[in-house]
C-alpha cells in the first residue's frame, strides 16, 4: 500500500538564501501547484526556518526544513532525502532556490508531470539569465520579474524532476542514476544518460528551467567566489566554470516569458489562502 503524501514535491539544499525562499516557495506552490519542499539549510547564519517563520509564517505547513551542516553536502542531501522521505512523494524536483520553471504548453508543472505520471524521471534543459542591467540588487521585484536578460540558447545540461521510489542514487546533482530499466527522458519522451546529465534535444518551447545564476553584479561577485555545494571547491578554481568571469556579457537576449506568473502570483498572494491539494 503507498505511503505517499503527496503528488508533487520539491527537495533543495540552500545556504543563506533567506532573502529569496520565500518568494521561491510562493512560486512553486502557488504557480505550479508543489504540496510539499524538503529544505536541507546548509548552516545559515540565520537560519532558513527562523527567516520564514518571522515573514511568511502560513508558508512552514508545506515545508520540512531538515538542518544539514557541513561542506559538499548536496548529494548527501539528495540521497537523505531518497532513503529517508522518497516515500511520501510520487515526483519530487531536485532544483536549486535560483531555478524557475516556465511552462509552454501547461498551466502549471503539475499538469506538465501529471500527462508523464508513468515517467520515472524527466529532465529539464536549463536556459540561463544574467544580471543586465542591475548592478546592485533590486530593492523590489521578484526574481524572474528582475532579470530578464538570458544566453539566448538551450543549455546541453538538465536538472531533474524524479519518481524517488526509481532511484538508485545520487552521483551528480543534475539527475541521479536510477535502477535497472527505469530511465530519465526529456520533455519530448526522449532518453536521457545519466551520466553526462545532458539532453541536445530542444524542448524549451514545452518547458525550460530559468537559471537565475547571477542575479545582480554585486551577488554575482560573492556567488563565483563562494564555495560549490556538490564539490566544496570555490567555482573560480574548477575547470567547468572557466566560463564564469564572461558569462554577464553574453546574457543580452531578452526573454520574459515568465512574467505570466506575475499575475497569478499576485492574485494567489491577494487571495491569502494555499492551494487546496497541499
Amino acid at each position: 500500500m503507498s505511503n505517499q503524501k503527496f503528488f508533487l514535491a520539491l527537495t533543495a539544499i540552500a545556504k543563506n538564501e533567506n532573502d529569496y525562499l520565500q518568494e521561491f516557495i510562493e512560486f512553486y506552490h502557488h504557480c505550479h501547484k508543489v504540496e510539499h519542499f524538503y529544505i536541507y539549510d546548509n548552516d545559515s547564519e540565520i537560519p532558513l526556518q527562523k527567516t520564514l517563520a518571522e515573514n511568511a509564517p502560513h508558508l512552514l505547513k508545506l515545508i520540512s526544513f531538515i538542518p544539514f551542516p557541513g561542506l559538499k553536502m548536496q548529494l548527501a542531501a539528495y540521497n537523505h532525502f531518497v532513503e529517508n522521505y522518497g516515500h511520501q512523494t510520487h515526483f519530487t524536483c531536485f532544483f536549486d532556490i535560483d531555478e524557475y520553471v516556465v511552462c509552454h504548453k501547461h498551466d502549471t508543472l503539475f499538469d506538465f508531470l501529471h500527462e508523464r505520471k508513468n515517467q520515472a524521471g524527466i529532465g529539464i534543459n536549463w536556459l540561463f539569465f544574467g544580471p543586465k542591467p542591475h548592478i546592485q540588487k533590486p530593492n523590489s521585484g521578484r526574481l524572474f520579474e528582475n532579470y530578464l536578460y538570458s544566453e539566448g540558447f538551450q543549455h546541453d545540461y538538465i536538472k531533474c524532476i524524479v519518481q524517488p521510489k526509481h532511484v538508485k542514487t545520487f552521483l551528480n546533482p543534475h539527475a541521479p542514476q536510477m535502477k535497472p530499466f527505469r530511465f530519465l527522458r526529456n520533455a519530448e519522451g526522449g532518453f536521457i544518460k545519466a551520466s553526462p546529465p545532458v539532453s541536445k534535444k530542444y524542448t524549451m518551447d514545452t518547458i525550460q528551467l530559468n537559471h537565475y545564476f547571477t542575479k545582480s553584479m554585486d551577488e554575482y561577485q560573492v556567488k563565483i567566489n563562494s564555495v560549490r555545494a556538490d564539490i566544496g571547491v570555490k567555482r573560480t578554481e574548477t575547470s567547468d566554470m572557466a566560463w564564469l568571469p564572461s558569462f554577464p556579457k553574453k546574457a543580452i537576449v531578452k526573454n520574459d516569458v515568465a512574467l505570466r506568473y506575475s499575475q497569478i502570483l499576485q492574485n494567489a498572494l491577494e487571495n491569502g489562502s494555499l492551494i487546496e491539494n497541499a
